[in-house]
């Protein structure tokens, strides 16, 4: 199911991000992709969902962040299944021609305290991963300044709280260990991929059912036409969804700022603990 707005509803112009001067034309242009899978692999079932998503889903996706606890428990775990997904990977490839990868993604791990489960690890990763900020530059918070403390890159950062690659990608998918892939997928990938190259390379670009700011697999999403109370609510499955440079700003505002961790849709304010 997609969602053109499932964030935003605003659907007005965008500024533009990339010249339309000289260069690649927008169906040859390049669109950068990155992956965070959120896990928590305290049991088999949690490892093999992470194991079945580097598998099936990371084709065409250009680098991946695990973002775990950080707890030795499951650093040895997540490095254990990093490695040997990798290996396997690189002998697959240079045994035969069957390597389901044209290009094996990196793979990088973080690790982060958090309390806020797939919604804590997939914002700590964009934010001490990717140096990703929503545009809003750094906050001068207690929070912040406590999960930078506590963030742990491992296989790319010399420190922490570095990015282990540079930037955030143009087109980010965000999966959690809550469910398994069964058969490999690039569906999603491809469709988030078209809307993004036609984000940053169509002048007054408006965001579309056909070109969406954000593509999930399930969720909900009222008809903003109707009648019926509450029609602008909208809500995502977290499963497994993809997002554009615009619908990943509205994301990151929405569930990563400090104000959002204690705040629920339609919960009173005492009730905001968890």
């Amino acid at each position: 199911m997609m969602f053109g707005d499932a964030f935003s509803l605003e659907s007005g112009s965008m500024d533009l991000q990339r010249s339309f001067g000289a260069g690649p034309s927008k169906r040859e242009a390049r669109v950068s992709t990155a992956m965070i899978i959120a896990t928590v692999p305290y049991d088999k079932v949690h490892a093999m969902a992470l194991w079945s998503h580097l598998e099936c889903l990371t084709e065409g996706i250009d680098r991946v962040l695990i973002a775990a606890p950080d707890a030795i428990w499951s650093k040895l775990i997540v490095e254990g299944i990093k490695h040997e997904f990798v290996r396997r990977a690189e002998e697959a490839a240079a045994s035969s021609n069957s390597s389901q990868f044209e290009r094996l993604p990196v793979i990088e791990a973080g690790y982060y305290r958090n309390n806020r489960y797939d919604a804590g690890l997939w914002c700590d990763g964009l934010r001490f991963g990717y140096g990703y900020d929503g545009g809003l530059g750094k906050a001068d918070d207690d929070d912040s300044a406590s999960a930078a403390a506590n963030a742990t890159i491992a296989g790319g950062a010399k420190k922490a709280g570095k990015p282990p690659v540079d930037g955030v990608a143009d087109a980010i998918y965000i999966i959690n260990d809550s469910a398994m892939s069964m058969k490999r997928y690039d569906n999603l990938t491809r469709r988030v991929v078209d809307s993004t190259r036609h984000e940053l390379y169509t002048q007054n670009f408006t965001s579309s059912k056909t070109h969406p700011r954000l593509v999930s697999l399930n969720g909900r999403f009222d008809d903003l036409e109707s009648a019926q109370p509450r029609a602008k609510y909208n809500w995502v499955e977290s499963v497994y969804r993809g997002m554009t440079p615009k619908g990943l700003e509205s994301f990151y505002r929405h569930t990563c700022l400090p104000q959002s961790f204690r705040s629920c849709l339609h919960v009173p304010a005492d009730n905001r603990k968890r």
